[in-house]
């Protein structure tokens, strides 16, 4: 029997025979009907017959079509057999095994499996293959951003202003920059030959003197250390840098020229200093006026009334008691200059040394296309002046000059004596060729916070300061201007010795013997002084009021200030500065004349007088005819 008849499905004839036998039951049931209905012989037969018909012959019937679909499976398995022995060169080894229909099926079963895993497996890789090929993108763009962020380093290094140098623990070089270089002027040559930072440094082979590594591997913490070369100071500042094993692998150095810094807090300190020094002789000077004040008045009082009683030995005493006084405020007076809480300080000096020395600063200021031209007589008279003061007024007058001209001018700047009837005068001329001012404004350009500029573009108070100035200075002020052409401000100082004849008729002149119905408020914290004070004035047929404080003298301002002709303010009081008892005041009555007594010559003080006409000043300590002489100067000027 060949492979094909074993797997051959036969016709089962038993089960033909079953369902037969099955039906016997049914049968012999018919038979013993028949016989108890007592039918005759032929009904039975018929009976028996019509049984067999309807019950047995389906029966067969229903075995010979199984039968028939086994044979069409055995067809089948024949062609299958006849397709495996076609092959059986190749399959030879696996069919062998292959002797029942059943091995077949657990074949077929296999093969299923098979192709499940391999379907199983190709998933697998697709996922595989996604996801290598997100890594693949992912490695890329990395990349690229690491490029891009080692450019971009790369960069910063070489374009940082200060000097950079990255070394590993040992201090050898791994990276530096050309300002670093350019900094301590390194060749590049060395470079190529040295490895460490110190050898880089000094070419010797030994860490550099001062060197902060070893500290920053102990301890962890940066640090910084100024380096001295070549004049210059250099502040180094040594950052450390972690591994993974939080252990330091790397140093990062910055190296900056702080000199002009370093210089720049030494006078700062310096200042400083000084300004502590100044608040401290200040509070000093402020007190000791006081009292020498109340020495000068009560001297003068004393000496008044011994001349009137002829005792002259007596004047002779009071007056070395006077003089003694005035070394004294000499005394502080030094002391002020010192500390530079003196800040006006008239000198006789030329006008022309004043110009010269600020020329180059004026033409950085102007600008390039702005030209200054100096017109400077050498023959010109020296005067009795501010330095500082003076240079205010030039830069000032070119500033407003350069305004005026706009992008391209000329500003021109002429020294030279004038004659007038009162005497002999320096003239300082300044000169633009602007666009003018207009006729209409003229008369207002002195004034305090008016100005043509835009809204932002001044302050209104530059002109004011330099009439202020100039009228401290016994000078005056002319003004030629025509728009479209110009302007030209002519400033007329008296020359040293006109101004001391100057000085001198104005002591002898304008002191009145009395100011029958005067009435002023007297601000003083020194009870002494205040005494002192209120005595002469009423002597003067002056009538007073006081107060001791700043709060006191707003109030007492507040209520009798409308029968007020002055106020005759400390510049220092107890609980407000003098300046912002003016400020209240003026607020309640804005054309009340100040005369403010101070014994140092504060700027702010100064700034403000230049721009309120009504404020007047008065130095500590003064006479009882000075004081006397600067009342009718305040009240009827």
């Amino acid at each position: 029997m060949n492979k094909t008849e074993s797997i051959k499905r036969p016709i089962d004839h038993s089960r033909v025979y079953l369902h037969m036998i099955f039906y016997l039951p049914i049968v012999g049931s018919m038979i013993y009907m028949t016989i108890r209905m007592g039918l005759g012989l032929a009904e039975g037969f018929l009976i028996l017959f019509l049984c067999v018909v309807y019950l047995i012959i389906p029966s067969y019937l229903y075995l010979r079509h199984r039968n028939n679909e086994n044979d069409k499976l055995n067809q089948a398995i024949d062609e299958m057999m006849a397709l495996l022995e076609k092959n059986e060169a190749d399959l030879k080894d696996d069919f062998a095994l292959v002797s029942s229909y059943k091995e077949v099926k657990q074949l077929a079963d296999l093969l299923t499996s098979m192709q499940l895993v391999l379907e199983e497996k190709n998933k697998q890789l697709n996922e595989e293959k996604d996801r290598y090929n997100l890594l693949y993108t992912d490695m890329v763009e990395q990349s690229v951003n690491y490029e891009t962020n080692e450019l971009w380093i790369e960069r910063i290094i070489e374009n940082s202003y200060d000097g950079l140098m990255i070394t590993d623990s040992s201090g050898k070089v791994i990276r530096c920059n050309q300002a670093l270089m350019d900094l301590f002027e390194i060749p590049k040559e060395r470079m190529n030959i040295y490895d460490h930072c110190y050898e880089i440094f000094t070419t010797k082979d030994k860490a550099c003197d001062g060197c902060n590594n070893p500290y920053i591997l102990k301890t962890g913490i940066k640090q910084n250390r100024l380096i001295d070369f070549k004049g210059r100071i250099i502040d180094q500042l040594t950052i450390p840098v972690y591994d993974d094993q939080n252990n330091i692998n790397a140093f990062i150095k910055t190296y900056r020229d702080v000199t002009q810094q370093k210089n720049l807090e030494f006078k700062v300190n310096r200042s400083t200093k000084m300004e502590a020094i100044g608040r401290l002789t200040s509070g000093i000077s402020h007190d000791f006026n006081n009292i020498l004040q109340v020495i000068l008045g009560y001297s003068d009082l004393v000496h008044y009334h011994l001349e009137k009683s002829e005792q002259h030995d007596l004047v002779a005493k009071v007056k070395n008691i006077r003089e003694a006084a005035y070394k004294a405020e000499g005394l502080i007076r030094k002391l002020m200059i010192f500390s530079k809480m003196d800040r006006v300080h008239k000198e006789i000096l030329s006008i022309n040394t004043s110009v010269e020395e600020i020329g180059h600063m004026l033409e950085r200021i102007i600008g390039e296309k702005i030209s200054l031209k100096l017109e400077l007589d050498h023959q010109v008279e020296d005067i009795l002046a501010d330095k500082t003061q003076m240079e205010q007024i030039i830069v000032n007058l070119c500033v407003n000059a350069k305004d005026a001209i706009g992008e391209q001018g000329e500003i021109k700047i002429k020294t030279y004596n004038v004659m007038k009837k009162s005497g002999q005068f320096v003239c300082l001329e300044v000169t633009d060729n602007g666009v003018g001012i207009h006729e209409h404004v003229q008369n207002k350009i002195f004034e305090p916070f008016f100005t043509t500029k835009d809204l932002g573009q001044g302050t209104g108070l530059g002109l004011a300061t330099v009439l202020g100035i100039v009228e401290s200075h016994g000078g005056t002020i002319e003004l030629d201007s025509k728009v479209g052409r110009g302007t030209t401000f002519k400033i007329l100082f008296p020359n040293q010795k006109t101004r001391l004849v100057m000085i001198d008729q104005h002591k002898e002149h304008h002191v009145p013997s009395s100011f029958d119905g005067l009435k002023l408020l007297l601000i003083e914290d020194d009870t002494l002084l205040m005494e002192a004070t209120k005595t002469l004035l009423e002597k003067m047929d002056i009538h007073v009021l006081t107060a001791m404080n700043g709060h006191d003298a707003v109030n007492d301002f507040n209520r009798y200030g409308d029968s007020l002709d002055l106020v005759i303010l400390d510049s220092i009081l107890p609980d407000m500065d003098g300046l912002k008892v003016f400020e209240q005041i003026r607020s309640m009555n804005r054309e009340i004349k100040v005369l403010m007594t101070t014994s140092f010559n504060d700027p702010t003080i100064l700034e403000a007088k230049s721009v309120f006409n009504q404020l007047k000043l008065m130095q500590k300590p003064y006479t009882n005819r000075e004081l006397i002489k600067a009342i009718a100067q305040t009240v009827y000027e």
